[in-house]
């Protein structure tokens, strides 16, 4: 019998050093999926800094406003709430982190604790990180109207408004094409109007190679922006094109145009 123990003993003592020489593994304990609906509030808290990933479904194409804040474990104030997009399969769809802050508004015009993504029709996840948030997602469907390329080209009427998106997960240099016409030579404005993550840029060039457009770029991120020809348009074939700035792939986000 004490032969028995003593082996025993010796036995737990190997282990036990086993167990100190070895490091310890991490489990990914700190991840959890839970489901988003649309334009209701979710709220996360725990003791230690999880990865929440917030599964949505999206019916059609569109964009969804994403509205959310994070607070520390010793104070109620709200503070900066990070978020990433991601496919269906959790892969990152924007590579930069993208922000819910109060500085938003004073930065682009969004609403404090606001951001936005465009996105086809799929399900998607939004990654975030840390100890407690709330987050709360509301989506619109959008028929996009832009052309793909010059020869498809939507034509924009005097005073009509066009709608469009540059979706996550596109090429940067993905352009939209639109098409305006002026029977004789006028001064425009253009109105561009944006929700999106990142700078949309808005840029006019003339069928005619001849004529030249100085100050032809606008851009526009969370607010509407307008911009007044100096001078008179000669008669002609003008184009819009619209990008996202520097071909910058992480910008998504759903705009608006028209003239006059």
């Amino acid at each position: 019998m004490k032969k028995m123990l003593k082996k025993l003993l010796s036995m737990a003592l190997v282990v036990l050093m086993i167990m100190c020489l070895v490091p310890p593994v991490e489990v990914d304990a700190a991840s959890k999926t839970v489901t988003l609906k649309n334009q209701k509030w979710y709220t996360h808290s725990s003791t230690t800094s999880q990865t929440v990933y917030h599964k949505i479904k999206v019916p059609k194409d569109g964009y969804i406003t994403l509205q959310g804040y994070s607070w520390h474990p010793f104070s109620t104030s709200k503070q900066s709430m990070r978020v990433q997009l991601c496919n269906s399969k959790k892969k990152l769809l924007t590579n930069r982190i993208q922000f819910l802050s109060s500085g938003n508004s004073s930065y682009s015009g969004k609403k404090a604790f606001t951001n936005y993504f465009a996105v086809k029709k799929g399900t998607y996840y939004i990654k975030a990180e840390g100890y407690q948030h709330k987050l709360k997602y509301t989506f619109k469907a959008v028929k996009d109207q832009g052309g793909s390329s010059k020869a498809k080209a939507k034509n924009i009427g005097k005073g009509k408004t066009v709608k469009g998106l540059l979706t996550a997960g596109e090429k940067g240099n993905k352009i939209d094409w639109y098409k305006i016409t002026l029977p004789k030579a006028q001064k425009i404005k253009f109105t561009y109007d944006g929700r999106a993550c990142n700078w949309l840029q808005f840029k006019v060039v003339a069928a005619n190679p001849n004529v030249y457009i100085s100050g032809a770029s606008s851009y526009c991120w969370g607010k509407k922006e307008t911009a007044t020809t100096k001078g008179a348009f000669p008669a002609g074939t003008y184009y819009i094109q619209v990008s996202r700035m520097s071909n910058n792939k992480d910008a998504s986000g759903y705009y608006t145009v028209s003239w006059k």
